[in-house]
């Protein structure tokens, strides 16, 4: 089974965001931000590129052609082991958006 990450920058504006998530913003994290500076990447790019380091499928979303076209721009550069393990390291156990309903309305299984 391959594995595929819908909404991977946790889309701060969307308003379906579960009540724990609202208030996160991957893309404002020191972390990441620290490590936009170093690669000069955009935040996005550094955790699109870690998601794909995970082995992980993206699809970025965005209503801006300028994001849209940075957000293709995730796969030329390596984050070190150790600036991975960091980025693991941010997780916060919780899921973005709750899809529990989506299965029944759409007529396909949702794996959580």
């Amino acid at each position: 089974m391959h594995c595929t990450s819908f909404g991977p920058l946790t889309a701060a504006a969307h308003t379906d965001r579960i009540e724990e998530a609202k208030g996160l913003n991957s893309l404002e994290d020191p972390v990441i931000k620290e490590l936009a500076t170093k690669y000069g990447k955009t935040p996005a790019q550094i955790i699109l590129n870690h998601i794909n380091h995970l082995g992980v499928s993206v699809i970025p979303k965005t209503a801006k052609t300028t994001r849209l076209a940075e957000n293709f721009d995730w796969y030329d550069f390596k984050l070190t082991d150790e600036e991975y393990t960091k980025i693991n390291g941010l997780n916060k156990n919780i899921r973005i958006y709750d899809f529990s309903g989506m299965a029944e309305l759409h007529h396909f299984p949702i794996f959580y």
